[in-house]
């Protein structure tokens, strides 16, 4: 299981619960975090083998798609490998 801050970033404020109890730190993050009025997800932890994301640029007449990029996790769900793709807009080409 992981418990997570519901808007998290990339793992961060996040813990995993490997153990069959929560350990004396998990209670002090749960206790912290909810104290402080934030809230909490609590789900499955899945084995990922990749993760996407899309890139946008917001510029003075909206948004511009960039790019998408692909990672391949290793179990740690540390980054092994990243796809990139080429700049799909004009806007987003910088040199």
């Amino acid at each position: 299981m992981v418990v997570k801050e519901v808007f998290g970033l990339a793992g961060r404020n996040a813990v995993r619960l490997w153990e069959p109890e929560l350990l004396e730190n998990q209670r002090h993050w749960l206790a912290r975090a909810t104290q402080a009025g934030r809230q909490v997800v609590v789900e499955p932890w899945l084995e990922r083998e990749v993760d996407f994301s899309v890139q946008l640029e917001m510029g003075p007449h909206g948004l511009a798609l960039c790019g998408y990029t692909g990672l391949m996790n290793d179990p740690r769900v540390s980054s092994r490998a990243i796809g990139l793709s080429p700049p799909i807009t004009a806007a987003c080409r910088r040199g």
